[in-house]
Formats: structure tokens, C-alpha cells, sequence
């Protein structure tokens, strides 16, 4: 993180290039958007272009996405703490295990899924997207990953382009498929190039920490539910700190995971 944190300067194609190490002066609102378009995005695109175009062939009309889009966008006036919770859910519903099983189906809204101490707190924006799969006729396979987009927007953030027509899981996706918590940051990096993403992506992808807390511990940031830089400004001045006093703790108020460090 120290050395890319200025990652996507320009565009997304960036985050596949060896990023300098550069002053926090230039990590810029601009860099943070990039990258998170294109590190956050991996969540809710299908796997290739080819799935992506099939996907797109078989979708939901345009005004069936639109209806989704208004009845999310009206959830989040309503209850703005979703915001975060909707992204979590996309990332969630996304992941896939190492054998390829799992992924962007919408089986994160089914009730076992749901039960899972892994999910704990998203019952709530589960329920707001059954109901707006219900309402508009959006298949459960392709609402959480709007939902996630849509979030990101709300909250300050980029347009996230997401393909649509994914298919809705029948059963559950197998229990275990979302990384442990425990996992140090070696153990991460060696996880998600599991799934085919690099430690950029991996960097990319933690960004979404700018929304939310974490239960019982408290928010990532001091303002947990805007879109913006501070999460990763608040890593690099606490690893830069770190390597001169291992005893620093986080800004007042802000809880930082140890494995995002």
C-alpha cells in the first residue's frame, strides 16, 4: 500500500502497471476514483468480456434497470447507513472459491446465506433488495451488484459500469468462500491471485473500507459514510508512522484493520 497508493493516477489501465512510490500530496480524489472504478468494479462485472456481452444479450430491459436503480436510490434517502452495507453485500454475493463455485448470482439474499456469521449485518440491505427485485422484476442475480454501484454513487463515489443478465443462484453458495478474518497480509495477497487479482486489485478492492465500521470496534474513517481518500490517507500516514514507533494508534475515533495495514 505504501508504494501504490497512488495507483489509477490516470486510468484504470494503471492498476495493472508497478505504481511509484509518490508523495500523499497527489493522492488525489481523481486516483482514488480510478482506481476504485476499476478495483471495486471487479466485484460486479462478470468474469470475462465474453460472459459480460452473453450476459448483456440476455438482460433485463432498460426500464426494468431503471425502476431498480430509482427504488435503490429512494432506499438510501430514506436510510443512508445501507450505503455501505450495499457494497459490502456486492462483494459478498461476488466472491468465488478457488474451484470457481460461488460468484455474482444473488444467493446473498437467501436466508441461510444471511444467517452466516460472515453476513452478519446486511439482513437489512438483503431485505430492501428483495424487495426491489420483487417490485421491479430485476433478477436476484444481477441486484446485488447494482446495488453496490449504486451505493458508490450515492455516497460521492464514481459511476461503476456493471453488465447485466447474470444468473440467479437456486441454492446457496457453499459456506467458507469469503476470506477468513485472520488471514495476515501475505496470506491475502496469496488468496485473491487465487482468484485471479493481483495485489493491486487487492489494494483496489480494500478502498471499499471507505464506507462503514466494523461491528463493535467502530468506522474505518471519520466519515464513514462519504466516498473519498481519507482511508487510505489514514493507512499511509499510520504505516509511514508505524515503521518509526510500533505503538501508533489510528486518528481518534477510526478503527483500521490490521491486515489492511
Amino acid at each position: 500500500l505504501q508504494s501504490c497508493h497512488g495507483a489509477g493516477q490516470s486510468t484504470p489501465e494503471n492498476l495493472k502497471e508497478t505504481c511509484p512510490s509518490r508523495p500523499l500530496a497527489t493522492f488525489s480524489r481523481r486516483s482514488f476514483n480510478a482506481a476504485l472504478t476499476a478495483g471495486v468494479g471487479l466485484a460486479f462485472l462478470p468474469k470475462s468480456a465474453k460472459e459480460a456481452a452473453a450476459a448483456q444479450r440476455g438482460g433485463p430491459t432498460p426500464e426494468v434497470i431503471a425502476a431498480a436503480t430509482t427504488m435503490l436510490e429512494e432506499a438510501l434517502t430514506s436510510n443512508n447507513d445501507l450505503a455501505p452495507a450495499f457494497v459490502r453485500l456486492a462483494f459478498h454475493d461476488s466472491f468465488t472459491r478457488a474451484d470457481g463455485r460461488g460468484g455474482a448470482n444473488g444467493t446473498i439474499l437467501m436466508e441461510e446465506e444471511q444467517r452466516r456469521g460472515a453476513n452478519f449485518g446486511l439482513q437489512e440491505a438483503a431485505r430492501v433488495c428483495r424487495d426491489v427485485s420483487e417490485r421491479s422484476k430485476l433478477p436476484a442475480g444481477d441486484i446485488p451488484a447494482l446495488a453496490g454501484a449504486v451505493a458508490v454513487r450515492f455516497s460521492g463515489g464514481p459511476d461503476i459500469p456493471i453488465a447485466f443478465g447474470r444468473p440467479t443462484g437456486t441454492v446457496p453458495d457453499p459456506d467458507g468462500i469469503l476470506p477468513p478474518r485472520n488471514l495476515t497480509g501475505d496470506e491475502l495477497i496469496q488468496l485473491f491471485n487465487g482468484r485471479g487479482l493481483t495485489p493491486t486489485d487487492l489494494v483496489a478492492l480494500s478502498g471499499a473500507h471507505a464506507l462503514g465500521q466494523e461491528r463493535g470496534n467502530g468506522p474505518f474513517t471519520t466519515r464513514p459514510l462519504v466516498w473519498d481518500v481519507e482511508y487510505f490517507q489514514n493507512l499511509v500516514k499510520l504505516g509511514e508512522a508505524e515503521r518509526l514507533n510500533p505503538i501508533v494508534p489510528p486518528p481518534d475515533g477510526v478503527h483500521i484493520l490490521p491486515t489492511d495495514i
